[in-house]
């Protein structure tokens, strides 16, 4: 990567901590699920504009790293673990898939949901220590955690396809 790419995900990283940090202060349902809405809209920008691997681990890793002493996915210090482990997710599928349908970026869609949906398992495996007494909440919360990703992944689709062809985005992706 880049030394502009490095500073795209830095900010962008600072941005979606900031958000998710206002997002979750009323510490509701509907908070955390802004939350992950926003968690996929991001990372798939992050994914569409630097389009290296390794990007979306890195914008999830200063992510943890910038929310550090806030509570905005609940996890506490476990976000610095939980947050990698959904950027390798992500990755793998959206690196392995690169499909795309009528201008609808098919991989992240689905790149969104699986890294979104695993946030409920990662935090049960991480944090309960794979207790099953909560594996039906954590099915629920993964197809609402996934649902959100997708979502957030098809805003950022829509928009993507109107701000990629714009000046900005081209020379960013294009100078050296």
């Amino acid at each position: 990567m880049k030394k502009k790419d490095l500073v795209a995900v830095a900010v962008i990283s600072f941005i979606w901590a900031v958000l998710t940090i206002v997002l979750n202060l009323t510490q509701t349902y509907w908070g955390f699920v802004g939350v992950l809405f926003v968690t996929g809209l991001f990372a798939c920008l992050v994914a569409f504009l630097v389009k290296k691997i390794g990007s979306v681990l890195l914008f999830f890793c200063l992510g943890g790293i910038f929310s550090i002493g806030f509570d905005n996915l609940g996890l506490g210090y476990w976000k610095l673990l939980v947050l990698p482990l959904m950027g390798v997710v992500f990755e793998l599928a959206y690196f392995g898939l690169r499909m795309e349908f009528k201008n609808l970026a098919v991989d992240g869609l689905i790149a969104a949901a699986l890294s979104n949906g695993a946030l409920p398992f990662l935090m049960m495996l991480l944090i309960k220590g794979g207790n099953r007494d909560i594996l039906s909440y954590a099915i629920n919360f993964s197809i609402i955690a996934a649902l959100s990703g997708i979502c957030g992944a098809v805003v950022m689709s829509i928009l993507w396809y109107y701000i990629k062809s714009t000046e900005f985005v081209v020379k960013f992706q294009y100078s050296s």
